[in-house]
């Protein structure tokens, strides 16, 4: 599964959004209607179901921002 496919389960799961209205150019506070409490939550499943750390000066508001960040700095220990 991609690292794609594995953001949209999480976006499908906490934000109730539709698999196939998520696209890699979506913006998770414009396009699927996050909030700040909304979009911390999200990070901080991201951080633990990929193994990252994003410091709260890292400005991640895409789909494509989350998948780009993980492949990035993912830790495979």
């Amino acid at each position: 599964m991609t690292v794609f496919d594995q953001i949209k389960q999480l976006l499908e799961h906490q934000a109730g959004v539709l698999p196939e209205n998520i696209k890699l150019e979506s913006n998770l506070i414009d396009d699927f209607g996050l909030d700040d409490l909304d979009l911390v939550e999200f990070i901080m499943h991201v951080e633990t179901n990929f193994n990252v750390i994003i410091s709260d000066e890292t400005k991640l508001r895409t789909v494509e921002d989350f998948v780009n960040y993980v492949t990035n700095y993912q830790k495979t220990d």
